[in-house]
Formats: structure tokens, sequence, C-alpha cells
């Protein structure tokens, strides 16, 4: 078991933008996560917020927005997390320019968590 940091980078992008590009841009991305972090984990979503969302109000009032958004989520000891911070940041700034993804504000979570690992082979070769 190890103290690590998990972080989720979200991007919204609008829901007409073509599937192939997406794909390229995630690939890109994991790229260069990956020499830092080992790896990466995506996922695919649905976003909805309000365009006066970022007003910092009480409530809001905008009208609702639909986006696609695409999560990439990295874990990493705590000795990295601002050297995989700075490398996810420019691969997703460098690779919104190069694959056309229109996409303004990515939201940053930061977690401590811990982290374990198990090899279903060698438990399911114990169990024979």
């Amino acid at each position: 078991m190890r103290e690590q940091i998990e972080l989720k980078f979200q991007v919204g992008y609008p829901t007409s933008t073509p599937y192939t590009r997406v794909v390229a841009f995630e690939r890109h991305v994991c790229q260069e996560i990956s020499r830092i972090c080992g790896g990466c984990e995506t996922s695919h979503t649905k976003g909805w917020w309000r365009d006066d969302g970022a007003d910092h109000k009480t409530a809001f009032r905008g009208i609702l927005q639909e986006e696609n958004t695409l999560t990439f989520t990295v874990t990493c000891e705590k000795l990295k997390v601002d050297l995989a911070y700075k490398i996810t940041k420019e691969a997703l700034c460098d690779a919104a320019l190069v694959f056309r993804i229109e996409t303004d504000w990515i939201h940053v979570k930061e977690s401590s968590v811990l982290g374990r690992h198990f090899s279903v082979k060698e438990v399911n070769r114990e169990d024979v």
C-alpha cells in the first residue's frame, strides 16, 4: 500500500466534435502522461453546466449547456505531483491545438489516495 495523489483532468468539448479527433487527442495526451506516471485512465461522459456558471453566484440562471467530457485520471507519488500536473497541462493544451479540440477551462481535482495492486494471474496460480 502506498500513499499517492490522484489527479483528474476533466476536459469539456462540443458534442459535434468528430470522434476520430477525440480519440487521437486522448491517445496523444495519454502517451505524454504515461512518461511520468506510468499510465492513466480515461472516461467519456456527458457534462452539463449553466453558461453563467463561472460567475461565482449563489444561484445560476443561465442557459443549460451540454457537452461531452473526457476525463484523464492519473495516480502518482506525492513527490511527482507537480511534474505530473505540469506535463498533463502542457499535453492537454498542445493536443487541443493539434487535434482542434474546442475547449477552454479544464477542471482539475486532486485527492490523496492509498494505492494498492494485485495480480489476477498470481492469485489464480495460488488457487491451483
